[in-house]
């Protein structure tokens, strides 16, 4: 009963702070989820005109980070997990390190990506730069997430996929990774919500340029810089600094919505 109680709290508390980050927004000006908002230029320093271009690239920020995020943090997770079993010490050095990197301060990650990608590897400040900067440092909390989705699996089902004579292939694949999908989607929506909420590792790497960009290559300012930059640096711009805020925490309640709406489905598939 009281697990109830305080999930309903916190459900009040988070719904409170969003309906009064939404409303006073949306009370400021009703426009803030216009055509010409979403969709147009960058104009005036950002005082005016849309975050078209900044959102544009905010995605494939985002889709740069996540994609070798899932792939790596599934085969770092899944060595981890049979490591601990047949070799403990290793293991432990191994967790310290991925625990130490994910203490890491974005401001150093940033400094980092700066220097071996935007100087040593000559992609400069690019999407590219900053996408893999963000895989960086999500990649240490996305590996832990996913190797203890796989240490959760029942014992009973890994000791029928070995007693059916199973490979270690057919195993991880039809057996380990469909029982730890829920644990990799739970991942990709820390990783999501971390990359998006990224500010200092960004100014270092990806830049700040308002207009759409062309290729990965391209300098681009992403939707936490422009706020960022709207709230420190251009004087009146607070009020587009709110309305881009506002944005952002609905872009984030959408995605981890229908991401969760999915993990939903597939488990309610995997039961019949």
């Amino acid at each position: 009963m009281s697990y109830r109680v305080i999930t309903l709290l916190v459900v009040i508390l988070f719904a409170g702070v969003f309906l009064s980050i939404f409303y006073s927004n949306t009370y400021i000006d009703s426009h803030l989820f216009s055509f010409n908002f979403l969709f147009g230029d960058v104009q005036n320093a950002g005082r005016k005109g849309g975050v078209g271009p900044v959102l544009f690239s905010t995605l494939i920020v985002v889709f740069i980070a996540i994609i070798p995020t899932v792939i790596i943090s599934i085969i770092s997770g899944h060595f981890l997990y049979g490591l601990q079993r047949k070799n403990p010490l290793l293991y432990k050095v191994l967790d310290v390190f991925t625990y130490i990197l994910a203490a890491v301060p974005s401001v150093v990650m940033g400094l980092f990506g700066n220097v071996l990608f935007v100087h040593k590897l000559g992609l400069g400040f690019s999407l590219l730069s900053g996408g893999i900067t963000l895989s960086f440092m999500i990649l240490p909390l996305t590996i832990k997430v996913v190797e203890r989705s796989f240490a959760n699996i029942d014992i009973d089902i890994k000791t029928s996929a070995a007693s059916l004579g199973l490979s270690e292939r057919n195993t991880f694949f039809k057996v380990l990774l469909p029982c730890a999908k829920s644990g990799i989607i739970s991942a990709i929506i820390i990783g999501v919500g971390r990359a998006l909420s990224e500010t200092a590792a960004l100014l270092f790497t990806s830049g700040y340029v308002t207009r759409s960009p062309e290729s990965v290559l391209d300098s681009g300012r992403v939707l936490s810089v422009h706020i960022f930059e709207l709230v420190m640096n251009v004087p009146g711009g607070d009020l587009m600094a709110k309305k881009s805020v506002t944005i952002l925490f609905v872009f984030v309640l959408l995605f981890n919505y229908f991401a969760l709406k999915i993990m939903k489905g597939k488990s309610h598939e995997s039961s019949f």
